[in-house]
């Protein structure tokens, strides 16, 4: 059975339910396997389905994601100034949210892009940004408080 098939069986299942949110995550899982399949004009209209859904419920995460995956799918198509403006978005999402791992991990769709275009210096500097948000996030690792929960017992 093609993978579609059964999303679209899950969607289906989803509606009747009257569960919104495991549409959304249906929509963006969908959007993924077309990308996959280079269904690029449903991907879109997937994601576009997707964020919608993660809007209402105001996950800027899933917001983060599917913005991503947009821009990849213009990436693909070598639409390079969608694409930009696409991660630009999510860099702002991950920003606002405080989100330092989505916005390293943007900084390398940014940078990568620019790779893909010859435009190797831009992407050095997107890279180099990402690596002062790995930085950040490293350093909010290491000096956030111990965790009683998850401390290892010490062997005797």
């Amino acid at each position: 059975m093609p993978a579609l098939t059964v999303y679209e069986e899950i969607l289906t299942l989803a509606r009747q339910t009257g569960d919104l949110y495991r549409r959304g995550i249906t929509f963006n899982v969908m959007g993924n396997v077309c990308k996959r399949q280079k269904e690029y004009t449903r991907a879109l209209t997937l994601y576009e389905q997707a964020l919608a859904v993660a809007e209402q419920f105001g996950d800027s995460h899933g917001q983060f994601i599917i913005l991503c995956e947009k821009g990849k799918v213009y990436q693909a198509q070598k639409e390079y100034a969608r694409a930009m403006a696409l991660y630009e978005q999510a860099l702002a999402v991950a920003e606002q949210a405080g989100d330092l791992h989505d916005q390293n991990v943007v900084w390398g769709e940014i940078s990568y892009s620019y790779f893909l275009q010859w435009a190797f210096w831009k992407g050095l500097k997107c890279f180099w940004e990402g690596v002062k948000v790995s930085k950040k996030l490293a350093d909010s690792k290491i000096n956030q408080p111990e965790n009683p929960r998850t401390r290892r017992k010490k062997s005797r």
